[in-house]
């Protein structure tokens, strides 16, 4: 198959697996992720000649890099003040017990320290998207729990880019590692990398706001798109990564340069463009590297990895009963409202298999544990939702 016809049918299968999830009331990227698996069949995968995942590959790390800078524009800080102390309290707890369960799992197996710090990070992360779409199915989007969950969620952020940060370390200072710098060369690209983001902050402002005179669509997305590219090959190009400068790009595009009045319209203008067309390729790269015989190899694996990584965000969350003022019963429920895990989950095992800081049978566990989590999340919360009565 040609690489048109490669990219052709990535797009016909995610579009499928979309409309499957609209139908059945999931997140349309549930479903992209899930059917995705399906090219991971070796009668399906040999339609993909090498030529044609090259190009997918590429075209994905272009969805990862969207999907930061979508992360970084949608940030919504106001909403953590309405419960801020529950909601800082629970998002370190339910955070950083199953970071720590994580890692020690990654020794019990006698994996490297490095592995394990990724496996940890991949524990950690929720999906905060997938949450706040049942919540609005089930119309709980202004009740006081559902505030404290989201607003966890939106800390959740802030750990994701620091997990984020670590793999992009451990990848550039891991003894196999292509860029391997000396500490005051680290240093020294770290002081560029902010001067740039400086120059950014205080330059970009004047020609993003004539764009803004426009109020077109298109003039809105390409300036976006510009904007962020730019800053995530600048990130790239100083050794910090293209990711994390896709993000930085996306708080400067929010707090910066456009008007906080039209956010949402911004916003969604913005997510049309990514989920649209950018981000399938990386669920369909995902299905590509994924490996059925590891699972079917080292089945336990698998399950512990599952096993702690719901425990783990339970656990935390329960821990916090001391220090706020919320029952165990709706802890409980918060706690699953964390479990969720999702697309940042999948980017940082991405970039690490990438890197060669895990191996395809560690990867294929913990994006087995990240599609479990995400399907087994909405029944569960909405049983104990039912049995509560209310939030």
């Amino acid at each position: 198959m040609s690489e048109l016809g490669a990219i052709t049918l990535a797009i016909l299968v995610t579009y499928l697996g979309a409309e499957i999830a609209r139908k059945l009331n999931y997140p349309r990227v549930i479903g992209q992720l899930v059917i995705s698996f399906l090219l991971a069949i070796p009668a399906v995968k040999i339609l993909f000649p090498a030529a044609s995942i090259e190009v997918i590959s590429i075209l994905a790390e272009l969805g990862v890099i969207f999907l930061l800078l979508l992360t970084g524009f949608q940030l919504n800080l106001s909403e953590f003040k309405k419960n801020k102390r529950e909601s800082l309290v629970i998002a370190v707890f339910a955070a950083v017990v199953p970071f720590l369960l994580g890692f020690f799992l990654g020794q019990l197996w006698h994996f490297g320290w490095q592995t394990s710090l990724v496996l940890g990070a991949c524990m950690a992360v929720t999906a905060e998207g997938t949450t706040a779409a049942l919540l609005i199915e089930m119309k709980q989007m202004k009740t006081r729990l559902s505030s404290i969950i989201l607003g966890a969620g939106i800390i959740d952020d802030a750990f994701e880019i620091l997990f984020l940060s670590l793999i992009f370390f451990l990848a550039n200072t891991s003894p196999g590692a292509e860029n391997t710098h000396t500490f005051w060369e680290v240093v020294g690209k770290y002081e560029l990398f902010i001067i740039g983001i400086w120059l950014a902050f205080h330059f970009l402002p004047k020609w993003i706001q004539r764009v803004q005179q426009t109020q077109t669509t298109v003039s809105l997305i390409s300036t976006m798109i510009t904007v962020g590219l730019l800053i995530a090959f600048f990130s790239e190009f100083v050794g910090i990564g293209s990711v994390f400068g896709a993000f930085i790009a996306g708080l400067i595009l929010q707090k910066s340069f456009f008007n906080p009045k039209t956010r949402d319209k911004d916003t969604r203008a913005l997510r049309i463009f990514v989920f649209a067309f950018i981000v399938p390729f990386f669920f369909v790269n995902i299905g590509l590297n994924f490996d059925y015989q590891a699972l079917i190899n080292n089945p336990v694996l698998a399950a512990s990895v599952l096993v702690i990584a719901l425990i783990g965000k339970i656990a935390g969350t329960l821990l916090t009963r001391p220090f706020v003022n919320l029952t165990y019963s709706q802890l409980h429920l918060i706690g699953w409202g964390l479990n969720s895990r999702g697309v940042m989950e999948l980017v940082l095992a991405h970039i690490a298999l990438e890197a060669n800081l895990i191996s395809t049978e560690l990867y294929s566990a913990i994006v087995f544990m990240a599609i479990t989590t995400t399907l087994i999340f909405p029944f569960v919360f909405k049983a104990i939702i039912k049995k509560t009565l209310k939030l």
